[in-house]
């Protein structure tokens, strides 16, 4: 079962924290604890993922280790996101940010202005955001990092379908879909998939937006990462309404209003949505 691979695997990941706790060796501890934030970062455990990341971080500053330092900042301020905390997030990142530039790395910078981007998104600064990932876009292709690269493109996409631009969010959108599905990266193709069934129901296309949407669950089917599950049911719970399925619609806003692995910058979009199935 799902539910078992996640206990195994989870298992697995403490029992080799404590094995490397035990030899004393600093860094694989720090890469251990980092492993163990991802793992809960990609159930939607985000305060059990924080505590990881920041150890983490103490880890590599005892160590003198930057990059690491970095690292861990940038992951630590991305649970900061998703749990609401917009200005430690964005603190966080720009730490990280000044790490990256002093080691000149520039995946490391790319990085950090996506995670920025996703702050200031979340926060309506919709133009700075817009900016960082431009940045981000040329840094990603002078590398030719692709799976980074579509990361940067769907960020781009899900800021025009926030802007109701739907012929600049399909070509970024179609351009990662096609690096995502080339390159078998499900995790990041369910995000994408759930972006192009948003677009498809800005643009009134609510078969596509089916379509997509099915893609999506599908592909969280045996899989132990569900993070991206809740953002998805927004986006079905959204597809209903617009289908006049109010009840059903309405039972999938409430489950996911409650569900705690819901990124905070998609309660604002879910709350409307609330609004209008329960008028008053």
């Amino acid at each position: 079962t799902i539910q078992g691979r996640e206990a195994e695997a989870r298992h697995y990941l403490e029992e080799q924290l404590v094995l490397v706790r035990r030899l004393g060796n600093l860094l694989s501890i720090a890469v251990a604890l980092r492993e163990l934030g991802s793992f809960c970062q990609g159930l939607g455990e985000y305060q059990q993922a924080a505590q990881y990341y920041a150890e983490a971080i103490q880890v590599s500053r005892e160590l003198d280790n930057r990059y690491g330092v970095s690292v861990s900042l940038d992951q630590l301020g991305f649970v900061q996101r998703r749990l609401g905390n917009f200005a430690e997030a964005e603190r966080l990142h720009q730490e990280s940010l000044s790490f990256s530039l002093e080691l000149n790395d520039s995946m490391g910078i790319a990085g950090s202005y996506d995670n920025l981007g996703l702050v200031y998104r979340a926060t309506g600064q919709t133009r700075r955001a817009r900016e960082l990932y431009g940045e981000a876009l040329r840094l990603r292709r002078e590398v030719n990092q692709e799976v980074s690269l579509a990361v940067t493109l769907q960020n781009l996409g899900e800021i025009d379908i926030d802007e109701g631009k739907p012929g600049d969010a399909r070509a970024c959108l179609l351009e990662a879909d096609e690096i995502t599905t080339r390159l078998r990266e499900w995790w990041l193709d369910v995000r994408g998939k759930n972006l192009l069934a948003r677009l498809a129901l800005l643009e009134g296309d609510l078969e596509r937006a089916e379509g997509y949407l099915r893609t999506a669950l599908a592909e969280k089917v045996g899989t132990i990462i569900r993070s991206e599950l809740p953002q998805v049911l927004v986006t079905l719970a959204e597809l209903r309404a617009a289908q006049a399925l109010r009840d059903e619609a309405l039972v999938l806003a409430e489950e996911q209003w409650a569900n705690p692995a819901l990124w905070a910058e998609n309660r604002p979009r879910l709350e409307r949505l609330l609004a209008r199935l329960k008028p008053g």
